[in-house]
Order: structure tokens, then C-alpha cells, then sequence
């Protein structure tokens, strides 16, 4: 019994280190007035991203060696979900669920898949209680 909840413990404890270090590294990255570099496989969502955090409190760079952090989008049509990744290290620092417009009826699925994933997930990263909620989270899927 011993042999196997030692190994658990430390499984257990090296994960709590690693989300509690990663939830600085994307503090940092996401504070206000830093960098943002968008990039994405389709040119169109860079465009609609690109529009719609212009009043956020980040500022867009079109130089990835400038950007504190970067955001990917990533998805076809429907579906797509963002990463936020350090330019530096290209470490993944964030994934947000994966978004649809499959409820909603548009004829340009692409912006409104975008603008939900900014609206729902990427804007409240600008208030300083979204990494409260994100620690407690990440604590209690443990």
C-alpha cells in the first residue's frame, strides 16, 4: 500500500507545482499594457481577433519579437478553441475549451467562433480575479 501511494503523493504534489508556476508565468505574460502577438491558420481570424481586442488592455504587435505573449487560434469553422503561448520558450501557458457556432445561425461561422472565444475566455483575463478562480480550480481538479 505504501509503494503505491508514495509514487501518488509525489505525482500529486509535482503537478500542484507545475499549475501554480505556470499560472505565474501566464500572470506575467497576460499583465496589462503588455504585448500581444496574434496568429492563426486562416489569415480571416487573425483579422477578426485583431479587431476585437483593440480596445482590451493589451496592445497588438504585428512583431513576434516583441510580444509578451502569443495567441493561437486553432479550428476550422464551427469549431475552435485558443492557446496562449511565451514567445520566448514557445511554452503552451494556456488552452481555452473549445468554442462552437453550431447553436448559433450566422453566415460568417468564423468571426462569431472568434469573437466568442475573446468575449468568454480571453477578455476577463485582463481582470486580476480571473487567476483567483483559475488557482481554485486547478486546485480542486486534484
Amino acid at each position: 500500500m505504501k509503494a503505491v501511494v508514495t509514487p501518488l503523493l509525489v505525482l500529486l504534489c509535482t503537478k500542484l507545482f507545475a499549475l501554480d508556476s505556470n499560472t505565474e508565468k501566464l500572470k506575467a505574460a497576460l499583465k496589462a499594457g503588455n504585448k500581444v502577438y496574434v496568429v492563426a491558420e486562416k489569415p480571416v481570424m487573425v483579422k477578426y481577433a485583431s479587431k476585437k481586442l483593440r480596445n482590451s488592455c493589451w496592445q497588438i504587435t504585428q512583431n513576434l519579437s516583441e510580444a509578451n505573449f502569443v495567441l493561437k487560434f486553432d479550428g476550422n469553422r464551427w469549431f475552435a478553441h485558443a492557446e496562449i503561448f511565451d514567445p520566448a520558450t514557445k511554452e503552451q501557458l494556456y488552452k481555452t475549451p473549445t468554442s462552437n457556432t453550431m447553436a448559433s445561425m450566422t453566415f460568417n461561422a468564423k468571426k462569431k467562433v472568434v469573437k466568442k472565444i475573446i468575449n468568454k475566455h480571453i477578455k476577463p483575463m485582463c481582470d486580476e480575479k480571473f487567476f483567483d478562480k483559475l488557482e481554485f480550480r486547478a486546485k480542486d481538479t486534484f
